[in-house]
């Protein structure tokens, strides 16, 4: 019998893709709430954001948010919904909805029928949002590791600011930087055009209700392997020596 040796000249190289959950703050116990919605009849916008810090670089596939809306009858007023990613400004969002060039990634107009949102209702008026950014976007949106903005605001067929009827997103116990709300126009009166944070809204809760899931893509490299593989040619019985240190 004639041994032939066999040496992996190369590494090999795979990748690992393991779906996961990125950022999570769920609902806090007090069941408070912020406003963060787009009145159509209106023409104007109050938005909240709340910051999150990636420790790597993720593609982000899937954003829930949680809220609720008193009337329990926000299906019949969403026309659309928009969300927003911005960039972190020394623990602030660099930009706002007002601008969506000022957002790194702005997912406007969705809509259930586009099939990149859903909108599942809960007990008490609770509803949850799940934005589905690749169906959205073409593709997952890929963040370098570092600290970002999400902004969520659903698109109310309303006159008003009515507090039965808008949808609030609801409170969480943030990490990192307090949340913010912006009010352009000054709709509430409270002079907050610019990004306030929440405490400075008199509130007692310093963040809000969301999660993202994506894909953390990490290479495996194997070393080099020397093995040993006979008879050749093969007649009953291949036998392959791995060195001792393989398993």
């Amino acid at each position: 019998m004639k041994k032939i040796t066999f040496l992996l000249a190369a590494l090999i190289l795979g990748f690992a893709a393991q779906a996961q959950i990125i950022v999570e703050q769920p609902v806090g116990p007090t069941g408070n709430g912020l406003v963060s919605d787009y009145f159509n009849g209106l023409s104007a916008g109050v938005y909240a954001a709340d910051d999150f810090t990636l420790d790597s670089d993720q593609d982000v596939y899937y954003v829930n948010l949680y809220g609720f809306q008193n009337n329990q009858d926000l299906e019949t007023l969403l026309t659309s919904f928009d969300l927003y990613i911005f960039l972190d400004n020394s623990g602030t969002p660099l930009g706002d909805p007002t601008n969506s060039e000022t957002a790194i990634m702005a997912l406007t107009d969705l809509t259930v029928d586009s099939g990149a949102l859903s909108v599942t209702p809960g007990e008490g008026g609770e509803y949850t949002f799940q934005i589905d950014i690749a169906a959205a976007n073409g593709s997952a949106v890929s963040l370098p590791a570092g600290t970002y903005w999400v902004c969520a605001v659903p698109n109310l067929d309303l006159d008003s600011v009515d507090g039965s009827a808008r949808w609030n997103w609801s409170s969480a116990e943030g990490t990192g930087a307090e949340g913010k709300l912006i009010d352009p126009q000054d709709l509430f009166g409270g002079g907050f055009t610019d990004w306030t944070d929440f405490s400075g809204l008199g509130l007692e809760f310093n963040g809000l209700a969301y999660r993202m899931l994506g894909e953390n893509l990490g290479v495996i490299a194997s070393p080099v392997v020397e093995l040993s593989v006979y008879p050749n040619p093969v007649q009953d019985q291949l036998n392959i020596t791995l060195p001792s240190s393989i398993q």
